[in-house]
């Protein structure tokens, strides 16, 4: 592992956590530009994904390390220290070249002076495994390497379950993969990576889910370009059951919408499974996103998977500006939120969200529920989900809408319940090899 790539990663790591640019972007900006081979993108990306994950652990070693704070225009060194330190404590890279390689990158990061810096905090770590502990104890936030007001929202909501849900989310989540039984069955594609010496189980609750042992490229999934199988998490894969296409068999057409839709993976699911009761055209789906560019994801996504969709770019709480005036008989919300049930596999959400946040986000989700709910039809099903493990965002935001709409009921959930929730289904982060998430399905009485 060179010094230049290194010195690439603590440049993406500081902008991350210091100017609030996506990792995932990032990533796809420099591998494009730096022309890295794919091991090395691959190492980049370990490397990044390694270091935010852990940043707040970092962050308050760096911050006991240093006799004064650093200029803001030197992100970039202490997105060194913190590469550095996650060599040396969370990853098998040999305690010489973590060192020595990590004081190299400052040459090509033009910061020179910062290399006996760098030399001296490592060279601590590496002579006082003691030091992260007794410093840590007294934050326990920065123990768990959470920033201080995730951690207090989690022992305020999950005062029991807390420390498990920060471990979990500090364990990248499997590759999940949804089969598209359109085209194929489950055991039979299961059969088609055992015979290419992919090794993969299915999951014993989202049934058209495979489970790999080891993530790979796309590239390498058999029938992946021509629609046979997706890239989603199990937790992801719920929302297509739960919105009950069974139940509408007996309908000559169906209306569907799914409100916040980019990137995709739950409309193509969503078709996926309603064309198992209905032929195509009998199918509308209105897909809603409000980013153009997003919404154009979607479009590629059901274009390999051989499906279509209204697809619409607009503001889903903005009704006048999109709807036709027919109600819906099946509607998804898969609303902003704060992700944090997904910080296993976006550990820049630890940096990039902020507790101010969580108010917005509330406010967004009730204007989008408040908004689609007249678009339901009598007898109809609404999901609401999240990637959240926040009560304000899920439970106690199904709370507030049914006690403001009489006609609304919840519909039980008969899951096995890991979480206790007052409504809905709160599923924690790595439980059942899941994504921590939230669904609530609320049916629509006629009204009197």
């Amino acid at each position: 592992m060179s010094a230049k790539l290194r010195a690439n990663a603590a440049q993406i790591v500081a902008q991350v956590a210091y100017k609030g640019h996506s990792l995932t972007q990032l990533l796809d900006e420099y591998r494009q530009k730096s022309q890295y081979s794919a091991a090395d993108a691959s190492l980049l990306q370990a490397l990044c994904f390694g270091t935010l994950r852990f940043y707040p652990k970092w962050q308050a070693l760096i911050n006991d390390a240093l006799k004064k704070p650093m200029k803001s225009s030197d992100g970039d060194i202490q997105a060194l220290i913190a590469l550095g330190m996650f060599q040396l404590l969370e990853s098998r890279v040999p305690a010489h070249a973590a060192i020595s390689e990590t004081v190299s990158a400052c040459k090509i990061l033009k910061k020179t002076w910062a290399k006996g810096l760098i030399n001296a905090i490592l060279r601590r770590l590496q002579r006082e495994p003691e030091w992260p502990a007794q410093l840590l104890a007294s934050q326990p936030w920065a123990e768990h390497a959470f920033p201080k007001w995730i951690w207090k929202r989690l022992n305020n909501d999950w005062p029991e379950e807390a420390d498990e849900i920060m471990r979990a989310s500090n364990i990248q989540g499997p590759m999940t993969l949804r089969v598209n039984t359109l085209q194929t069955s489950v055991s039979d594609y299961q059969q088609t990576l055992k015979d290419n010496d992919i090794n993969c189980q299915a999951h014993n609750l989202a049934t058209d889910a495979l489970i790999l042992q080891q993530p790979l490229s796309v590239e390498k999934l058999p029938g992946f370009f021509e629609g046979k199988v997706s890239v989603q998490d199990a937790a992801a894969q719920m929302a297509a059951r739960l919105l009950q296409f069974d139940q509408l068999a007996q309908r000559s057409e169906i209306r569907v919408l799914d409100a916040c839709s980019a990137p995709g993976g739950k409309t193509g699911h969503l078709l996926e499974t309603a064309q198992h009761y209905f032929k195509p055209e009998q199918i509308h789906c209105v897909a809603l996103d409000k980013d153009a560019d997003r919404l154009q994801k979607v479009a590629d996504n059901l274009k390999r998977l051989n499906l279509s969709a209204q697809l619409i770019v607009a503001d889903a709480a903005e009704v006048t500006s999109w709807w036709d005036g027919k109600p819906f008989d099946r509607i998804l919300i898969d609303a902003p939120c704060s992700g944090t049930g997904v910080i296993r596999r976006h550990p820049d959400i630890k940096l990039l969200r902020r507790n101010t946040d969580i108010a917005e986000l509330v406010n967004t989700q009730r204007s989008i529920l408040q908004a689609l709910w007249p678009l339901l039809a009598d007898g109809g099903l609404l999901a609401y989900a999240t990637c959240s493990v926040f009560k304000e965002e899920n439970e106690q935001q199904i709370d507030w809408f049914l006690q403001h709409h009489p006609n609304a009921v919840e519909l039980e959930i008969s899951y096995e319940k890991p979480l206790s929730a007052k409504y809905g289904w709160q599923i924690p982060p790595a439980w059942n090899d899941m994504d921590g998430f939230y669904y609530a399905v609320l049916q629509k009485n006629a009204t009197t």
